[in-house]
């Protein structure tokens, strides 16, 4: 097969640059390049060569992270996730407080349960030694036990009284027989207490 001169020419070419590609593998081929952040023409063997010096490789990396931060809206993302994490730490802080407070109530609340036991079982005491004043804080408000312990308390305080004097309640002298039958009839007939002393 006979081949026209210009093919044979085109492949000649082919093959001394396929010669000079392996003749220069492993050889720095050293080239000018411009700048791409100062403009300036510098010399250098890597292909991928874009700067001239370390501050316009950092420059570019700075255009380059900015550039990305406005194609990727960056900054929106990064506001928006702070503020989702800064709302997250105050949620948790409020749910810390709200628990410590919780429990600090829950404590309060059992200590005051504590001393109204402790206050209670020393009224009982009392009142198991004929404490009248503990009877008195023991009975039903305005009930028959009630007024009966009235009646002896008033009874055992007279005697430090320097003239006699007499307690009275809704007009009934605590001398008065059935005096606590009394005072709770007149409570709910008058709605009213009226106490009162009278020297004899």
């Amino acid at each position: 097969m006979i081949y026209s001169p210009l093919i044979r020419l085109y492949v000649a070419k082919i093959l001394i640059n396929i010669f000079k590609i392996y003749l220069l593998k492993g050889v720095d081929v050293i080239r000018t390049v411009i700048c791409e952040i100062c403009e300036k023409p510098f010399e250098t063997s890597a292909r991928n060569a874009k700067y001239c010096s370390d501050e316009c490789r950092d420059e570019g990396a700075r255009l380059k992270r900015e550039k990305w931060e406005e194609e990727t809206n960056y900054n929106e993302r990064q506001r928006r996730r702070m503020a989702e994490q800064r709302k997250a730490e105050q949620e948790a802080i409020r749910r810390v407080s709200t628990e410590a407070h919780r429990k600090k109530r829950k404590r309060q609340e059992q200590e005051a349960d504590k001393r109204k036991e402790e206050r209670l079982n020393a009224l009982k005491q009392r009142a198991e030694q004929g404490d009248n004043l503990a009877l008195m804080h023991l009975a039903e408000p305005n009930s028959y036990e009630y007024w009966e312990a009235f009646r002896d308390y008033e009874l055992e305080i007279m005697a430090e009284y320097e003239k006699p004097i007499v307690r009275y309640v809704n007009d009934v002298s605590i001398f008065d027989d059935n005096f606590s039958e009394k005072v709770v009839s007149s409570i709910k007939e008058q709605g009213i207490i009226k106490s009162y002393l009278i020297t004899e």
